[in-house]
């Protein structure tokens, strides 16, 4: 009687897995449903506005006026103390930087909230890279930071969102049956931290007069969708690559050509989000496709590519 029902990642995954990482609720986070035929349909979060949400929590933290305020044990993380390192490394001096940032990653607005490039240039290696140096040169000051080992917690920060989109997007390769062992590990390597830092959090918070506060860790959207995303993978590599045989392209798991579908799709009743009946759902369908086909020029990461799912072998 699991047809029908929601089922937990943890469910899919052999003990032994799970037992490596003892700080992850495998079984807290249902995403899975089985029809009854058993096969499953998976609600999976897009990786770039996981992403985005992330890139929007740091900047809220970097502003008085929010109440959500990151900290990793006592040590502050925000986009704006991001901003201090650049700027005391050089950026925004028209010399030759080692990461793509500008003033634009720090200064949005509403349109490049939207922008994917920006969150990508944030969450990367070189600026990640970036922190440890300005740590690590005794020449560098950072602001008013007179402890530059506060900044470790956010280098870490980076680097696991930067390992996130990279694996997610298909960088280090496809799914297969010869890898997807490791890439489980490498995903749940990253969900490890951050369930640490929420186990950490949840501990602190519960004590009396703590110093910290419920908003001290990611708002739970952002942390559903960041667990949803990571699990979600790793259910994927365990159902179809390692059970079945099946060589994914990661970068094809993103909800994008759903999401532009759907945009195509809703132009045709002026934006609304309840009015479209069935029938006009039907006739909106036929021209959101011809919609779709006559942006093949555009570039992004929803640029066609092979199939989904490829056999490793043929029956």
């Amino acid at each position: 009687v699991r047809a029908f029902a929601t089922h937990a990642v943890g469910e899919f995954l052999p003990k032994s897995l799970m037992d490596k990482y003892p700080a992850i609720d495998f079984d807290g986070h249902l995403q899975i449903m089985l029809d009854i035929m058993g096969d499953p349909f998976l609600f999976l979060a897009d990786l770039m506005h996981t992403a985005k949400n992330n890139h929007t929590t740091l900047e809220k933290s970097s502003s008085p006026q929010s109440q959500r305020s990151l900290k990793y044990g006592k040590c502050p993380m925000s986009l704006g103390m991001i901003e201090k390192v650049w700027e005391s490394m050089g950026g925004g001096s028209n010399q030759m930087q080692m990461t793509k940032l500008s003033y634009l990653t720090f200064n949005r607005d509403s349109k490049s909230r939207m922008d994917c490039s920006e969150t990508c240039r944030l969450f990367s290696n070189s600026v990640a890279d970036m922190i440890q140096l300005a740590i690590n040169d005794p020449e560098v000051i950072v602001g008013a930071f007179r402890n530059k080992n506060v900044f470790y917690p956010l280098m870490h920060y980076i680097r696991h969102m930067n390992n996130l989109i990279d694996i997610a997007n298909g960088k280090l390769g496809n799914y297969d049956p010869t890898n997807g062992r490791e890439m489980q590990e490498k995903l749940l390597d990253i969900l490890d931290w951050f369930s640490k830092w929420k186990r950490d959090h949840d501990r602190r918070v519960s004590e009396p007069e703590s110093e910290r506060t419920e908003y001290n860790f990611l708002a739970p959207i952002t942390w559903d969708c960041l667990r949803n995303l990571i699990l979600g993978h790793v259910f994927v590599i365990e159902y179809y690559c390692i059970g079945k045989g099946y060589t994914i392209n990661p970068a094809k798991l993103n909800t994008d050509p759903v999401e532009q579908h759907f945009g195509n799709s809703r132009q045709f009743v002026g934006g609304s989000t309840q009015g479209l009946t069935m029938a006009g759902w039907n006739h909106a369908d036929k021209k959101a496709g011809l919609a779709q086909r006559g942006g093949f020029g555009k570039v992004g990461n929803c640029k066609g590519s092979g199939e989904h799912f490829t056999r490793t072998k043929r029956f």
